[in-house]
Order: structure tokens, then C-alpha cells, then sequence
């Protein structure tokens, strides 16, 4: 089966609330955090070690999900926040994994793979930075300052953007991999320029279309920083989300004190695969960057199939020394309506006949449409770039012709259906690799 990977984009976020003067300056003190918030921020990492003495702390830190296929994005944390790498290959600690629906449990035959800063892909990341008036001179300063100590750290192949925005958004770097190009663009001077009112979800769109022309060698994500309530965006959360999803680009949220909408960017995060945190301490800003840059370039997936659209409750159990570990994950992959949604079926090469263990996939959007009647669904299929352009058209449109009379034959009115090929000339991986060409030969669907 084509494996699905899980890649996490993050924006960071952040709120003030009263302002004093500080040297003629603007300045919001921190909050006092609520009790109990102890967050976890991974700054460093090392080799797993089960005789160590450290508690484990498992983190299913995302979900994504793609018509049948579900992948969840995992990381393992020590008590003195290490994030534990090469733990992949022990199979005892991985105790159990189950999915559950209304329906009743799935247990998970587990598969666990292992990306770390060795063998993860370059990444290209847009930084997205709030620059509105709450900021506040100072905590901007901050802000920028902790943007600067993520382009010094960060991997020679990996691309940056950087973005500020108020109610209006500008690009100040990139895309680029030199340290010096980006430091010298990155300018530490507050507000300067800026100071206005706050439109996080048009600087989140703007930062999307930057990276949709970014290299398909690297992976994609985007990071946001802002401090309040969205006040000035034209585009609604919906339009943020599938501009995302449709590039493949995956949004992480970061907020800051308590004057934040914690439900719109927490919704954001999830329905983007991303990370959702929420920070109290200015001096967190440093930790909070070098977090979600570890964690882009360090994780566990677990690959599975779903066999029903709707709310599941992933549970992941982690056993160590006769010491268990839990973590839960709630998510809900129906279809979004209107968006195109990758169908996990495959077709032998220069072929356009189902093969069998694909038929599960097409099962499982048929029993949707027969439980709404009401949705059409329209069919679009892809090829890599092997062989004739007109060649590669014409059997895009037989693979997706292939899925509709499956359909059909699963008992769906064929005036539902409707499909077109595409051949290659959309391509969302590289086709220079063998792992690139077989995600670009793929059928994806819209309901509407």
C-alpha cells in the first residue's frame, strides 16, 4: 500500500493584555500562568535507553488522515524534556495502539518508523510573525530575537520565510537556505512599520502560497507567532484549511496568554496535522521555536487502515519496566466538502485495473455516499511523469474512470459520479525518486 507521511507545519501565536511604559517604550507584562501549567518544551535530544530512570512522557502530537489510511505522528519524552530517538526498533516497548468508533475497537498491528535529523528531508518553513499593536514594542523585540536563534541553528538544507503581519502581511526573507541572507533581511526593530490590527488567517493563506512554489524535494511548513483575536482577516477558517490541505502544508499554532482564541487555533492545528501550543512566559518564545523545530525533524509514525468515516479515539499504551504509558488522540476524518481528498488506491504500472487491496478504500467512501444520498463526488486522477504527456492523460482518466465503476458497482447512482484525468501535470513529490513518482500516481476525490 502507498505509505502516507505525516509532516507537521507549525505557526506560532501570541496575546497581551495591559501595557505600561518601560524607557519610553511599550511594554505588556507577562500573565501569571494558571496553576498546574507545567508545558513541555524539547530542546534537545537522545538515544533511547529503557534501564534509564527517567519517566516516559508518549505524545501522539497529531493525526492525519486520508480516505482509508491513517498515520499518527508520535514523539517520546523524557521528565527532563529529551526528546528519546532510535526507539523505533523496540518492539516491546510499543504495547498497544487501538482506534476506536461507535462501532467498537480496532486493535492496530503495529508498524513503527522512525524520522530524525539523519534521514528527514530538507524542509522549507515560513515563520509568520504577529506584529500587531498588543504585541508591544518589547515582546516583539523578543519575538524577533527568538526568529534569529531559529535561523542560526537551523539545518543547512532547510528554507526559510520569514512573514510580519498586522492587517497587513509583507514577506521580510526568503525563501532561502543562507544564514547570512536571512539574518541580514531579519531585521530586530519592534514594531516598527507595523502596529495595527491582526489578520492571522490571511497571513496564514499568504505564507501557504509562498511555500506552494517551494521545491517538492522539501517538506513544507509554516510557523506562526501571534498574541490575540483575529480582527481584520478577509478569509474564513475553512479557506485556511483547505488551502493547506489541497498544498499539502501543515499549520501548528502557538498562542500566548489568555486574551486568544484557544478554539480557532486550536482547530486550525488540528485540521492541518499540525501542533497546537499555548504559552504564558515570554521567555518561553526561545523554548517554543526550538521545540517545533525538533519535533519537524524528529518523530515516530505509526501507519494504519480505518475501515469507517466519523469520530475516532486513537489510544497509544507504552510499556517500560512494568511501568505503563498512555496518550489519546480524538479526531474525525470525514471528508470535508469541497476539498480533494486522496483516495488510497493503486493501479499496476502503465495499468488502469483496481488491484485488490485497494477495493477497501472505494468500499469505505461508498458506504459515506450511501449514508448521504445527497453528496455527488467527483473523480480526479494522476500520474507520474514516466512516458508521453497525452499518453499519461488519457490513462489518468482510465484510473479514475476504474474507481467510478466501482462505485457503481457498490450500489452508487453513476449520475453521482463524475471524473477526469489529469495525467502529470500535477505533481505534489518529486518525480526524480521512485518514492516521489508513486505518490504523484494517485486518485484523489470532492464531495459536494
Amino acid at each position: 500500500m502507498k505509505k502516507i507521511v505525516l509532516y507537521i507545519a507549525t505557526f506560532i501565536i501570541i496575546t497581551s493584555c495591559k501595557t505600561i511604559q518601560n524607557n519610553g517604550e511599550n511594554y505588556v507584562p507577562d500573565s501569571t500562568p494558571p496553576a498546574g501549567y507545567n508545558p513541555i518544551f524539547v530542546t534537545q535530544k537522545m538515544e533511547y535507553d529503557k534501564n534509564g530512570k527517567d519517566s516516559l512522557q508518549v505524545k501522539v502530537s497529531n493525526v492525519r488522515f486520508e480516505g482509508n489510511k491513517t498515520t499518527a505522528f508520535i514523539h517520546l519524552v523524557n521528565d527532563r524534556n529529551t526528546l528519546l530517538t532510535n526507539a523505533s526498533n523496540k518492539k516491546d516497548i510499543w504495547c498497544e495502539i487501538i482506534d476506536s468508533t461507535i462501532m467498537g475497537e480496532n486493535k492496530i498491528n503495529l508498524n513503527v518508523v522512525e524520522y530524525k535529523d539523519k534521514n528527514s528531508s530538507p524542509i522549507s518553513i515560513a515563520i509568520v510573525m504577529d506584529h500587531s499593536g498588543s504585541m508591544g514594542e518589547e515582546r516583539a523585540k523578543n519575538m524577533q530575537m527568538a526568529v534569529q536563534k531559529l535561523i542560526d541553528n537551523k539545518r543547512d538544507q532547510d528554507r526559510i520565510t520569514l512573514i510580519r503581519y498586522d492587517n497587513k502581511i509583507a514577506v521580510h526573507a526568503g525563501p532561502d537556505k543562507d544564514i547570512a541572507t536571512l539574518n541580514a533581511d531579519h531585521k530586530i526593530n519592534g514594531l516598527q512599520g507595523y502596529g495595527s490590527l491582526t489578520a492571522t488567517r490571511d497571513a496564514i493563506v499568504k505564507a501557504v502560497t509562498i511555500l506552494e512554489n517551494e521545491p517538492l524535494t522539501h517538506k513544507k511548513a509554516v510557523v506562526v507567532f501571534t498574541d490575540g483575536y483575529d480582527n481584520s482577516s478577509k478569509l474564513a477558517i475553512d479557506d485556511v484549511v483547505k488551502s493547506a490541505r489541497e498544498k499539502n502544508i501543515f499549520v501548528s499554532t502557538v498562542d500566548y496568554g489568555y486574551n486568544v482564541d484557544e478554539k480557532m487555533l486550536q482547530e486550525i492545528a488540528n485540521r492541518t496535522y499540525g501542533i497546537y501550543h499555548h504559552i504564558y512566559l515570554t521567555k518561553e518564545f526561545d523554548y517554543v521555536f526550538d521545540d517545533v523545530y525538533t519535533r519537524l525533524n524528529n518523530y515516530y509514525l505509526i501507519e494504519y487502515d480505518v475501515d469507517s468515516f466519523g469520530e475516532h479515539k486513537l489510544k497509544l499504551k507504552i510499556c517500560v519496566d512494568g511501568k505503563e504509558y498512555f496518550d489519546e488522540y480524538t479526531y474525525n476524518n470525514t471528508p470535508p466538502i469541497g476539498s480533494l481528498v486522496l483516495l488510497n488506491v493503486l493501479f499496476d504500472h502503465d495499468k488502469s485495473t483496481l488491484k485488490k487491496e485497494s477495493k477497501n478504500a472505494v468500499k469505505m467512501l461508498a458506504d459515506y455516499m450511501k449514508s448521504n444520498p445527497e453528496l455527488k463526488i467527483e473523480l480526479h486522477g494522476h500520474t507520474d511523469n514516466t512516458g508521453n504527456a497525452d499518453y499519461n492523460l488519457k490513462l489518468s482518466d482510465k484510473r479514475a474512470e476504474t474507481v467510478k465503476n466501482e462505485l457503481v458497482s457498490l450500489g452508487i447512482d453513476s449520475n453521482r459520479i463524475s471524473f477526469t484525468g489529469h495525467g502529470d501535470e500535477n505533481p505534489i513529490a518529486d518525480n526524480n525518486t521512485n518514492d516521489g513518482r508513486a505518490h504523484n500516481r494517485r486518485t484523489e476525490f470532492l464531495l459536494r
